[in-house]
């Protein structure tokens, strides 16, 4: 009688157990959607960001994973195309000339043997940037590292590759549909106007980040606001004129002081007494 006990209570702590399980219910996924846009085509024009520019230089990991190659992924699921871009082709990319002249890659985080200290420093031998041999007319992505609205809407910014020309950037030069003649900005306005259906706008940042980054010495390279304002109003303009049935969108420009070289070590970060600031 105590074993047949035994399994009848075991049977109803099984059966309440049981009763007890929660059910989830059934939830319906709803199929992605792109609202009112058409994202079969997004033409994205910016600068670093836009372009994948990572650790000092532009490499192709580092395009791969830029805003403009991570929107289009997004867009495929509402039938957008995977982003085209001017491939770099470099495992390192450039980040400048050694002592010897010879190109240098990315920056990494290393010690250096002979000081122990910890801090970025080239990983290796790069490439200097070569001319995109690719389809130029097929492009989407119009990002240039360090450009500001400026230099978009100038030819300079292509060529002449002199030192007479300081708005001359190779990593524009190198995918430009007429290097010295074409701008960004026109550029880009083609590719909408040859099949884009929105586009992104991310410049401006450059327009402000070397003079605060300079320690506000040099006047000379920030953006008046009324400079500011008329190319803003000429870069959107040539964009929406290019394709007007094309919606897009313009990204603002985020507070200075909320980037890590503003912020990262307070400014009181050493306190000072009187004999301290002699020494």
């Amino acid at each position: 009688m105590k074993f047949n006990l035994n399994y009848t209570l075991l049977a109803a702590g099984f059966l309440a157990a049981v009763s007890c399980t929660y059910e989830f219910p059934d939830t319906t996924v709803a199929p992605p959607d792109s609202g009112e846009v058409d994202l079969s085509r997004i033409i994205n024009v910016g600068n670093s960001l836009t372009a994948g520019f990572m650790d000092g230089a532009l490499y192709t990991r580092g395009q791969q994973n830029s805003f403009a190659v991570i929107l289009a992924e997004q867009s495929t699921a509402v039938g957008g195309r995977s982003t085209r871009l001017p491939d770099i082709n470099s495992e390192n990319g450039f980040f400048g000339l050694g002592p010897g002249g010879q190109p240098l890659g990315r920056l990494v985080l290393q010690v250096n043997p002979q000081t122990g200290a910890v801090g970025p420093a080239p990983i290796g031998p790069g490439d200097v940037p070569a001319p995109f041999t690719g389809d130029r007319a097929d492009l989407d992505n119009f990002g240039v590292p360090g450009i500001t609205l400026g230099t978009a809407l100038t030819p300079l910014l292509g060529g002449p590759a002199s030192p007479e020309n300081p708005a001359f950037n190779p990593l524009y030069a190198r995918f430009a549909s007429a290097p010295g003649q074409s701008t960004v900005i026109g550029d880009a306005a083609a590719a909408l106007a040859s099949g884009g259906t929105f586009f992104t706008f991310w410049l401006g940042n450059n327009d402000v980040l070397g003079y605060a980054i300079g320690g506000a010495a040099n006047p000379a390279i920030l953006t008046s606001d009324a400079d500011f304002q008329m190319r803003l109003n000429l870069a959107l303009g040539a964009l929406l004129q290019a394709n007007p049935a094309a919606k897009g969108a313009v990204a603002n420009i985020p507070n200075l002081d909320v980037l890590p070289f503003f912020n990262l070590v307070p400014w009181n970060a050493l306190p000072l007494d009187g004999p301290q600031p002699l020494s």
